[in-house]
């Protein structure tokens, strides 16, 4: 098992299971990839924060079969302020769409994941506003 650090964005979180999520990430150098989350849902779990929707994180992760799976997650970023602000929230909702569209698994998402961070972080900072 080889284990592979990456650093990603949380676009779309899937339940799976009882304690389980399947999330989409935009990494650095992955770019987007599916990994499989175990026991992200139990309110003990150390990768619990990891595996909420916008959280940016560094994520240790090794390779199975149809997905990857997340070994550990050291949180980055929460963008706090923007989750207390609906329409920043439903802006950048908005964004993760077209991103999960436009985007191919395994594809090279570098300068787009530099883009949409910059992006969010304006857009939490309170320095712009979308219109969609």
């Amino acid at each position: 098992m080889r284990l592979i650090k990456v650093k990603g964005i949380v676009i779309k979180e899937i339940p799976y299971k009882d304690n389980d999520k399947i999330i989409t990430l935009l990494t650095d150098e992955l770019g987007k990839i599916s990994c499989m989350a175990k026991g992200a849902k139990r309110t003990n779990s150390p990768i619990l924060a990891n595996c909420q929707y916008l959280v940016y994180s560094e994520f240790v992760l090794y390779k199975g079969k149809s997905f990857y799976y997340i070994n550990s997650a050291t949180i980055i970023n929460m963008f706090y302020k923007l989750r207390t602000d609906f329409d920043k929230l439903q802006a950048v909702f908005d964004l993760t769409k077209l991103l999960q569209i436009t985007t191919d698994e395994n594809q090279d998402t570098s300068k787009i994941l530099k883009l949409f961070l910059n992006t969010i972080y304006v857009e939490e900072q309170g320095s712009c506003r979308f219109c969609f």
